[in-house]
């Protein structure tokens, strides 16, 4: 779904706003919410969601609460995808979970300033919901690291867990998630502090006492960071010394050598890349010179995602092309995006499992 217009949120410019006034958000939605919608004012709607979307994720960046990067994901792509899972149709045609929760809210004996608190608490809602589901699908370690690290915090008494509405963080005892006028240290800050405490033996929760012990000690930031962010710091200072956690149970070395990690991940991905052939080769679904590049760029993002290998903040799009010039935007959303993901899920969850035998 193609989420563009120039339906206006409170924080848009004044030239957009005007959109706003001309199209009120309860004219929309009685559309909207119909049994046959209009399509302007779905266009419209979507906007607006699309753009809530976008801000929160932004937000939720700045704050270290989210890395939509490593997904091979933009800001605003993110924010599309997340707002399409709310324009689901019944059989019927209508968008039933838009339906359902708008009835819940009384939604026609709202003011507008309500309806679109409301509005944006659905898309941050969805947001989160659809972030995490990514994360699940894509990146299975990273969900199994934070769990991890939220055991560890429990048990060590080295963190305490605090829910916010960006989402979940870990504060230092005697800290605050949210102390007035600072701000959360740059990962790349922690990560520089944290990375000479690892070693080859090194567990979770010596990790996580470490970074509790590294934000105590400073007063410029705050003493809490998101579950998130930790998660992705201590996963980039383990390739920094050749190693990286994966399933992490709670007392075993995280660490394998840095050539012994290119050389699982590289026969990985290559397995998948036999595996396949005949069903996208040989079948004549793609030509053996694009079947190749994806593979290329499989292997390129994740290196750059488990061995800390320079991807040069490329998104998967921005790895294709590289594999494939004169590769447009459109072309690869339509017509590759799907693939691609798919290959790198394989050769993920086929690195992973190898690694499990390793470990």
């Amino acid at each position: 779904m193609a989420l563009e217009g120039n339906h206006g949120l409170g924080e848009c410019p004044a030239h957009e706003k005007g959109a706003f006034v001309a199209q009120p958000l309860h004219r929309t939605l009685a559309s909207v919410l119909s049994a046959e919608p209009d399509a302007s004012a779905v266009k419209s709607y979507a906007t607006l969601c699309q753009r809530a979307a976008s801000l929160y994720i932004r937000k939720k960046i700045r704050a270290g609460n989210m890395c939509p990067y490593f997904l091979g994901l933009c800001a605003d792509d993110l924010a599309m995808d997340c707002v399409a899972a709310l324009f689901e149709r019944d059989q019927c045609g209508r968008f039933t979970q838009l339906c359902v929760y708008y009835s819940r809210i009384g939604w026609e004996h709202l003011g507008e300033d309500e309806l679109l608190s409301f509005t944006r608490r659905l898309v941050f809602s969805k947001v989160n919901q659809e972030f995490s589901r990514l994360c699940k699908e894509n990146d299975p370690a990273l969900e199994k690291l934070m769990r991890s690290i939220r055991n560890a915090a429990r048990k060590t008494g080295a963190f305490s867990i605090r829910r916010r509405k960006e989402g979940v963080w870990l504060v230092t005892p005697g800290g605050s998630a949210a102390q007035t006028g600072k701000r959360v240290m740059p990962p790349e800050f922690l990560e520089t502090r944290l990375t000479p405490h690892l070693h080859e033996d090194i567990s979770v929760r010596e990790v996580v006492r470490a970074a509790s012990l590294i934000l105590r000690g400073q007063r410029e930031y705050l003493r809490g960071y998101p579950l998130t962010g930790l998660a992705l710091v201590i996963r980039s200072a383990f390739t920094r010394i050749g190693g990286m956690p994966d399933t992490v149970p709670e007392e075993e070395s995280l660490v394998l050598r840095s050539g012994e990690l290119k050389g699982i991940l590289a026969s990985s991905v290559a397995a998948v890349r036999f595996h396949l052939h005949e069903k996208y080769v040989e079948s004549r679904k793609m030509s053996r010179q694009t079947y190749n590049a994806h593979f290329h760029a499989v292997m390129d993002i994740l290196a750059a995602e488990y061995l800390g290998e320079d991807g040069g903040g490329r998104t998967f799009f921005g790895h294709l092309s590289r594999e494939l010039p004169g590769l447009t935007r459109q072309s690869y959303r339509y017509t590759y995006r799907s693939r691609l993901e798919y290959f790198v899920k394989r050769a993920r969850d086929q690195f992973l499992r190898s690694m499990r035998k390793e470990i």
